[in-house]
């Protein structure tokens, strides 16, 4: 990972960024499970998904590492959950257009924003279609941009909305991000199977995040754009004023599969509150009075538009008319989860959870009044202004209560010569907040995506008096609608499963990790490395086709695994294999950890003929490599079974090959550092490695490094002898030479805190620590014998080459 980097790109053009991210989009590699072993970075991330546009994000004041997702290339299903985890590992946001969206070309598109929104992290659609959006999280709706944000509990999402006047200003949009990834980092992510909740004061709330996984989602909603504010200009008698409403009407989505009863249910409830702002018009006019526009009348419903038939509407609140000043709000869920749910036999495993989240409120709204009309699948609601204040008439300058029935109820004549204009409530002309609730029930195997229209109608009114003869009224309406899709096949009823009875967690919460090399498709040769990191474990365990199964050490210093690990930094493994040992051809391995499979690549590897070839030197200048006009020159290196390269530049020349004493294993010593050796050539991802008949802490140092525990304890047969039938004595530690930068460095080897062995070495790179999205393939003629070929590749995860024919 970690393919593209920016920090502070404000300054960028615009057409530079189009061209950087076209040279992205050609680098882009399907090697998901490499570690980053180079070019790590502490930084947070913020990773870009298809065509999604960086400018987006790139106005946030604090550095974020922006970077294009690799592209997914797994067909090995058991493996991609970790494949997303360690993608999304140290990401703070996905950002991603769904105009781009193709299930045909990119299947994993959805099943990766799906896995962000399960471990909590934030999503910046672009582009948002309903349909597409309501699949990855279970409503849909279509803006120019929507960030969806996990609360405190699982599968409950904050979802809000922006237009594109919101992203052409970003001051508001990007406030709104700030506090988005704030709020995400503060807390430590749950991942999906996670049902711990803190304590909630909404008992529905707290009741609903408890049930079993992919039964319930939770969406909070803000305001729709466009609707926040209201505008409403009127002239009176040759005076032009403007009256600023606001609008901040969300609605609280709640989506339910229930077994008992066996049936889907949907709960939608308004909240938040609209407010008609000050009267523009509230002073004496000539010898008369004048108001502003105030609240008359607010309509408000909640319905399907699509596929009505489907779906019904067992109960809705405030449902019978109530008194003028308040109203009960009562609805609620009492639905039960279990393993056999209605049928006969009940829970074959034991579980069982309700859902009982009944409640009752009184809500006030004085002056108003409301009245329920529901009819079939729609849910509908009217607050009609009730009462009104009459001003003060007599000496006691008492306001009196006046019923409202239209506008003039607002007229009286206080004295022969003086009329006045009564006064709306407060209520009508300040915060109206709105609650109402809805619940629509379908079957049990309901799959449909449903689009509901959550809308409010607002009458406000004005009059004025100039005079006895001359009175005026005036109305202005305007309708919002929230148009949501809600795809009812993202959640279903719960099965228990016989083996839940005791329930273990997923393989991705047990283990965290990765098998780096071999990879699936790869090609082998020479002496090589099986290597990886897991963040916790006992055993390690490899086998390779039907052979028994291997030790491996683990515990080696990967500063990289940092934040995946919590903290944890000895998490390698590494065990030295001669993949000539096994032959031509196809090859199976199979990686253990603690006793379960836990990933399994088939390989393939390319033998000169030998197990182990001796004797043979010889260099080869490999042109045009890593680009036209440079050079390369690889040296077989008979410790490595391979190739290393020698040099790199624009003229190279021979370099005089240096002897590698080998080490008997007859010899008194009690063990070897068998590479590198002394006056070796290393590039590349290679490893130290070697063995030793008895030790208790292995540790190497390189130049004034820190030193750093290596794996001790891998099976060298080789040994058994030497050791006085000690097998498990290999030791080996992965490095990219590439780090240390050309020229010759030197390499301590301590045994149980004793200097063991000393030996200097040259480190030849590529001018990077590590190679991207080069490939490169040459043949080598008249080698390892006059009249013979080998084929060489540039391998990625090798940072080196590796041989892939021979003739």
């Amino acid at each position: 990972m970690g393919l593209h980097t920016c920090k502070n790109r404000r300054s960028q053009p615009a057409g530079g960024r189009a061209v950087a991210r076209y040279l992205l989009g050609i680098l882009v590699i399907p090697l998901l499970l490499l570690s980053t072993i180079a070019n790590a970075t502490s930084d947070s991330r913020i990773i870009l998904v298809g065509d999604a546009d960086s400018t987006i994000v790139e106005p946030l004041p604090v550095n974020y590492a922006i970077e294009l997702a690799p592209e997914i290339f797994s067909e090995q299903r058991p493996l991609r959950q970790r494949e997303f985890h360690r993608l999304l590992s140290g990401v703070v946001m996905v950002v991603a257009d769904l105009s781009q969206f193709n299930e045909s070309t990119d299947p994993h598109f959805l099943e990766l924003l799906t896995a962000a929104l399960d471990r909590q992290i934030p999503l910046l659609l672009q582009n948002t279609d309903k349909a597409t959006m309501a699949r990855i999280v279970g409503v849909g709706f279509e803006n120019a941009a929507v960030i969806i944000s996990n609360r405190e509990t699982p599968y409950h999402f904050n979802i809000q909305q922006f237009e594109k006047s919101d992203l052409d200003d970003f001051v508001g949009f990007t406030e709104t991000l700030i506090a988005v990834l704030e709020a995400n980092q503060a807390r430590i992510p749950l991942l999906a199977e996670t049902h711990a909740v803190k304590p909630q004061n909404e008992d529905r709330q707290l009741q609903s995040a408890n049930l079993p996984p992919s039964t319930v989602r939770r969406f909070s909603v803000n305001a729709p754009p466009g609707s926040r504010t209201w505008n409403i200009p009127h002239t009176i008698y040759g005076t032009r004023r403007v009256q600023n409403t606001s609008y901040d009407i969300g609605y609280d989505i709640e989506l339910v599969a229930s077994n008992n009863p066996p049936n889907k249910f949907v709960r939608i409830e308004s909240t938040g509150s609209l407010n008609s702002g000050n009267l523009a018009f509230n002073s004496d006019v000539v010898n008369g009075s004048s108001r502003g526009f105030f609240l008359e009348r607010l309509h408000a419903s909640m319905r399907p538009n699509t596929r009505a038939g489907n779906l019904t509407l067992p109960r809705s609140s405030p449902a019978t008319p109530n008194s003028v000043g308040s109203y009960s709000h009562a609805t609620g869920w009492s639905l039960g989860f279990d393993a056999g749910g209605s049928q006969a036999g009940g829970a074959s495993a034991g579980v069982s959870v309700g859902l009982n989240a009944t409640r009752t409120s009184t809500i006030d709204i004085p002056d108003f009044s409301v009245v329920n009309n529901d009819r079939r699948a729609t849910a509908a609601w009217n607050f009609n202004l009730s009462q009104i204040e009459l001003g003060f008439c007599d000496s006691s300058g008492q306001r009196v209560g006046f019923q409202y029935e239209d506008f003039k109820s607002l007229h009286y004549v206080c004295a022969a010569t003086r009329w006045w204009l009564g006064y709306p409530p407060a209520l009508a002309n300040n915060a109206f907040a709105l609650r109402t609730e809805a619940q629509w029930s379908a079957g049990q195997d309901f799959e449909e995506a449903v689009v509901f229209d959550l809308e409010t109608t607002q009458t406000m009114r004005a009059v004025w008096y100039a005079s006895t003869y001359e009175a005026g009224t005036t109305t202005r309406t305007r309708k919002v609608t929230n148009s949501v899709t809600i795809d009812f096949s993202t959640v279903k009823p719960y099965e228990a499963k016989e083996e839940e009875e005791e329930e273990e967690p997923p393989p991705d919460d047990k283990l965290n990790g990765a098998l780096e090399s071999p990879r699936e498709g790869s090609s082998e040769s020479g002496i090589g490395l099986i290597r990886g990191w897991l963040c916790e474990a006992k055993d390690v365990e490899i086998q390779i086709d039907s052979r028994p199964r291997q030790r491996v050490g683990y515990g080696t210093y990967r500063s990289d695994t940092r934040d995946e690990c919590g903290g944890n930094v000895n998490t390698g493994f590494g065990y030295t294999v001669n993949w000539n040992s096994f032959g031509d051809g196809d090859h199976i391995l199979r990686l253990f950890v603690d006793g379960e499979e836990f990933e399994r690549v088939t390989f393939t590897v390319t033998t000169l003929g030998e197990d182990f070839l001796r004797g043979i030197s010889e260099e080869y200048p490999l042109r045009n490599f890593p680009q036209p006009g440079r050079d390369v020159r690889v040296r077989w290196s008979e410790p490595h079974q391979n190739f290393v390269i020698a040099s790199a530049g624009r003229n190279t020349s021979s370099i005089p090959a240096s002897s590698s004493p080998s080490r008997s294993l007859a010899a008194a010593s009690p063990g070897a550092l068998e590479s590198p050796r002394q006056d070796s050539f290393e590039s590349g991802i290679g490893l130290v490695r070697g063995w030793l008949c008895e030790a208790r802490t292995v540790e190497v140092q390189i130049n004034n490094q820190p030193r750093r525990q290596v794996a001790y304890g891998t099976l060298r047969g080789d040994t058994r002898e030497a050791c006085g039938g000690n097998a498990n004595t290999g030791f080996g530690y992965t490095v990219n030479w590439s780090s240390l930068g050309d020229g010759d460095h030197t390499l301590r080897l301590f045994v149980d805190g004793e200097e063991f062995e000393r030996v200097t070495f040259t480190v030849t790179t590529l001018g990077i620590d590590f190679l991207r999205g080069i490939s490169g393939e040459y043949a080598l003629q008249n080698f390892p014998q006059t009249g013979r070929e080998v084929s060489v590749r540039w391998s990625e995860p090798h940072q080196n080459f590796v041989i892939t024919d021979y003739r």
